[in-house]
């Protein structure tokens, strides 16, 4: 990879970071409910605080080995940006030369 392969590399890892964060400090309030209803069942918060905890973990792992087997396939197929195959530079004729010496 070049250098400016690395730059857009890093800019699109730390845009995708931003993201991340968006969509994570959005899901606690989703939660509240749960929280709420196990809180009511008797579970002491670090109880739903281990749960939650393990919930994230696996979803990561899940989601890295979901991406890891698809790159793993996606290694056997063959991806071109070609519409055609590209063409022959070497002249397979001869050219003539006239009297003068002149093609």
């Amino acid at each position: 990879m070049t250098t400016k392969h690395l730059r857009i590399a890093a800019i699109i890892a730390v845009l995708l970071q931003f993201g991340a964060g968006g969509l994570a400090s959005a899901a606690p309030p989703g939660k509240s409910v749960e929280i709420g209803t196990l809180r009511a069942l008797g579970f002491a918060r670090r109880s739903i605080l281990i749960a939650f905890l393990l919930e994230s973990i696996l979803l990561a792992l899940a989601g890295a080995a979901a991406g890891l087997t698809g790159a793993s396939l996606l290694q056997a197929v063959r991806i071109s940006t070609t519409t055609s195959p590209p063409t022959p530079c070497a002249l397979t004729t001869r050219p003539t030369v006239n009297s003068k010496g002149v093609p």
